[in-house]
């Protein structure tokens, strides 16, 4: 039994020098700086997905904002036609009414779900 664990032994250890042999540092520290590079440049897109969606919520986030102030101006101005007697009140009210529903999905619009 001795024979065949020494036997065993030799051939591991021709099998692990000439896995030595195949192992250069440089070729293998010269993968490893691709292998980072190429890390990083994945990384570099993804952060500028990122920040553009970002950059697009803010602006819509902006954009909804002015139009939920827009529609609150309207409803406010309709009103003020109805006092001074440029409108009818009913048709006054209801279309009031309707810009303050506008007002209110603009103001919900930017926190829906993508």
């Amino acid at each position: 039994m001795s024979f065949f664990k020494r036997l065993f032994k030799i051939g591991q250890a021709e099998a692990h020098n000439v896995i030595d042999k195949l192992e250069d540092p440089i070729k293998l520290s010269e993968q490893a700086i691709r292998d980072l590079k190429q890390d990083l440049s994945m990384a570099m897109q993804a952060f500028a997905e990122v920040k553009a969606l970002a950059i697009k919520m803010e602006r819509d986030k902006n954009l909804y904002g002015e139009r939920s102030l827009e529609w609150e101006r309207k409803a406010v101005l309709l009103l003020q036609r109805a006092e001074n007697g440029q409108m009818a009140p009913q048709e006054a009210e209801r279309l009031a009414k309707e810009a303050l529903l506008q007002k209110e999905d603009a103001t919900k619009k930017p926190r829906k779900p993508l």
